[in-house]
C-alpha cells in the first residue's frame, strides 16, 4: 500500500495469509487473512481462521494482505506495528476504517451499521503527525498489513517478527513468508485484462457523470499530482483507470501512461451516445462521419506512439438484439477506417432474450462482455472460435443484486469481492473483466442528500470516518429512495489523495491468483477452483478453505515450472 502515495507508518508491508495452518490466536490480538470482514466489535474467537503468527505463501512479483486485529480495551489506546524490510520482501500497513451503512431496499442486505470497508493512514486525517495510530476504547482496532515481493526474490521461506507496540508495551509476532519459485506475470503480459472505469481518468472532469469529484477538489484543485496518484492507486491494483463513457478522446499522455504501466487496453470513444443518434440503430452518415473525425486526431497520435493496438471504441452499452444493424453500421465504420482499434460492447442477449451472439466474420466486435451470470461456456468458445482476436470478457454492476449472488457490495462478505476472479478463471473463454465505475460518489437522495467532503475520521481517537457510503447513482431515473453501498466506488476520496479499501485490495489479490491459476491445466485448476466456487450461486465464503486452496494451487504451479 505504500505505493497508494499516503502518510505511512514509519516501516512498510503488504501480504496474503494462509491463517488456516496456524495456530489460534493468544487473547488480545490475532492475525486473520485479508478476505474475512473485520467488524467494529469483533473478537478473534469470532473467526475459524484467527492465528497467532503469520504465514503466507506468495509468488514472485506480487502483492498480499493480511489483518491484524487487536481486541477491544474499555479505554482509548495507541498501536503501531514495526517491520524490517528484506532484500526479496517490503512492508506496508493502514488501519482498516468504517463507514455508515444504510438500509437499501434496492437489494437484499446481509448487514447495516457501521461496516469495514476503507484503509486509511495512521498518520493523517486525524490531525496528528505521530506515527502510532490512537484506538477508541470500546472499539476492535484492525490494521491491514501489505507485503510487497520482488520479481528478484529468491524462492524459499523468509522468516521474521513483527513487533506490535501498544501503548507502553509489545508484542512479537512471528512470521514465515513462502516465496513460490514461480512470478505472476506483468500487467502486459498477464492473461487477463481488465476494464475498469474511473471518473478521475479525467483531470478536467469534464467527461464524467460524476461531479462530486470535481467539487470536492475545487478549492485545492484536482491537481497533476492528484491525478497521478488516483492513476497509480488503481493500477497498482491491476485495473487501469480507463473510462468507456468519453464523448471526446483524452489526452495523448493519458494513453502514453496506462501504455508504460502495462494495461492491455485503453478507450477512446463512446460511439454511440454522441449527439445525434440514438444509441441503437438510427446513426445517419452525418452521425457516422462526425464519430470518425473525433476519432482521427487521437487515432493519429497514438499511431504514431506505436500503441494504437491498445485503443477500443466502446458502444451500445446493454442495449438488446434490435441494436444489431447499429453495432454493424457504427464499429463496422470504425473497422473499416482502422482496423487495429478494438470494438467493445455490453450485451446480454443470449441471458436476457434467449438470443445467440452472431458469429459471421462481419459482425464488427471484437470483445463481447456479458454480465458475468449469464456466461455460457459453449456460446463464449462458438463465438472466440469464429473469428481469430475475438474475445469474451465477463462484467457486474449493481447486478446481479439477489443475496445468492457473488457481488462487491460493501454489506456482502468481503471474500465475494475475491471469488469473482476466481469464477473468471475457471472459465477459460474468458480472459477479461468489465466494471463500470470505480470512483462514483454521487449524492442528492434521500440518504445521502449533501455534498461530499473529504473522508476523515470523525476524531481522533476513532476508525469510524465521516464519509457516507450510499450512493445515489440512478436518483434521477428511480427515485429519490434509489442507493446502493459501495456499488461505484473502490477508492474515497482523501485530503491527500485517493483512500484505498479492503475490496479494491481483494480485487488486485483475486486478479493475481486468476494468473496463478491460469497457469495450471485446465482440468486441474477446474478441480481446485470448484471446491470453492461453483458457479454465480453456488460458492463458500469460508477463508480456512479459501486459503488451503490456494496454497494447493500454488504448489502446483511450482511443481509444473520446476519441471
Amino acid at each position: 500500500l505504500s505505493s497508494f502515495h499516503l502518510p505511512m507508518s514509519r516501516f512498510y508491508v503488504l501480504l496474503a495469509c494462509s491463517a488456516a495452518f496456524l495456530s489460534r490466536a493468544a487473547s488480545g490480538y490475532c492475525i486473520l487473512p485479508s478476505t474475512v470482514d473485520v467488524q467494529i466489535d469483533s473478537l478473534c474467537d469470532d473467526f475459524e481462521a484467527a492465528s497467532s503468527n503469520v504465514t503466507l505463501f506468495v509468488p514472485k512479483n506480487s502483492k498480499h494482505s493480511f489483518q491484524v486485529l487487536i481486541e477491544a480495551t474499555p479505554q482509548s489506546h495507541t498501536n503501531n506495528l514495526e517491520f524490517k524490510d528484506t532484500d526479496s520482501l517490503s512492508f506496508s500497513y493502514l488501519q482498516v476504517g468504517y463507514v455508515n451503512v444504510s438500509n437499501t431496499t434496492r437489494y437484499d442486505q446481509q448487514r447495516v451499521g457501521w461496516l469495514p470497508d476503507p484503509l486509511i493512514p495512521a498518520a493523517n486525517m486525524g490531525g496528528t503527525s505521530t506515527s502510532a495510530t490512537y484506538c477508541e476504547g470500546g472499539s476492535t482496532c484492525t490494521f491491514f498489513v501489505e507485503v510487497e515481493v520482488s520479481s528478484e526474490a529468491t524462492a524459499g521461506t523468509v522468516e521474521g517478527e513483527i513487533d506490535l507496540l501498544y501503548n507502553d508495551g509489545n508484542a512479537l509476532i512471528p512470521y514465515s513468508i513462502h516465496i513460490w519459485d514461480f512470478a505472476i506475470p506483468s500487467l502486459k503480459d498477464g492473461a487477463f485484462a481488465s476494464l475498469f472505469v474511473a471518473s478521475t481518468s479525467d483531470a478536467m472532469h469534464t467527461q464524467s457523470a460524476d461531479q462530486d469529484l470535481n467539487n470536492i477538489y475545487n478549492e485545492s484543485g484536482y491537481t497533476d499530482e492528484l491525478k497521478s496518484m488516483y492513476y497509480d492507486i488503481l493500477s497498482e491494483a491491476r485495473i487501469p483507470p480507463d473510462d468507456l463513457y468519453l464523448s471526446t478522446p483524452r489526452p495523448i499522455e493519458d494513453y502514453q501512461y496506462l501504455s508504460e504501466v502495462g494495461q492491455q487496453l485503453f478507450g477512446i470513444l463512446d460511439v454511440s451516445n454522441l449527439e445525434g443518434g440514438d444509441g441503437c440503430s438510427d446513426f445517419d452518415e452525418q452521425y457516422i462521419q462526425s464519430m470518425l473525425k473525433t476519432i482521427s486526431p487521437i487515432a493519429e497520435k497514438l499511431n504514431d506512439a506505436g500503441i494504437l493496438s491498445n485503443a477500443y471504441v466502446y458502444g451500445f452499452d446493454e442495449q438488446p438484439s434490435k441494436c444489431e444493424a447499429g453495432i454493424r453500421n457504427l464499429f463496422g465504420a470504425v473497422k473499416a477506417k482502422w482496423p487495429e482499434i478494438k470494438t467493445v460492447a455490453v450485451l446480454n442477449w443470449s441471458g436476457e432474450e434467449d438470443v445467440a451472439m452472431p458469429t459471421d466474420e462481419g459482425f464488427p466486435l471484437d470483445i463481447w462482455t456479458i454480465q458475468y451470470q449469464y456466461f455460457n461456456e459453449d456460446d463464449a468458445k462458438a463465438w472466440t472460435e469464429s473469428k481469430e482476436g475475438r474475445k469474451v470478457f465477463g462484467y457486474h454492476c449493481i447486478e446481479p443484486s439477489d443475496s445468492n449472488y457473488l457481488n462487491s457490495f460493501i454489506e456482502k462478505d468481503l471474500i465475494e469481492t475475491r471469488l469473482l476472479f476466481w469464477y473468471m478463471a475457471a472459465r477459460t473463454s474468458m480472459t477479461g473483466w468489465l466494471y463500470y465505475a470505480v470512483d462514483l460518489w454521487d449524492t442528492g437522495c434521500n440518504v445521502n442528500p449533501d455534498a461530499h467532503t473529504f473522508m476523515s475520521r470523525e476524531n481522533i481517537l476513532t476508525a469510524k470516518t465521516n464519509f457516507n457510503p450510499g450512493n445515489c447513482i440512478w436518483g434521477e431515473e428511480y427515485g429519490d429512495n434509489f442507493f446502493a453501498n459501495g456499488d461505484g466506488q473502490f477508492i474515497y476520496p482523501g485530503a491527500d489523495g485517493p483512500i484505498p479499501t479492503t475490496r479494491l485490495v481483494n480485487i488486485r489479490d483475486g486478479l493475481q491468483d486468476a494468473e496463478m491459476f491460469r497457469m495450471l491445466e485446465e482440468d486441474d485448476m477446474k478441480s481446485l477452483i470448484e471446491r470453492v466456487v461453483r458457479n454465480a450461486t453456488d460458492f463458500t465464503s469460508d477463508a480456512v478453505l479459501f486459503d488451503q486452496v490456494r496454497k494447493e494451487a500454488g504448489d502446483m504451479v511450482e511443481a509444473r515450472v520446476r519441471g
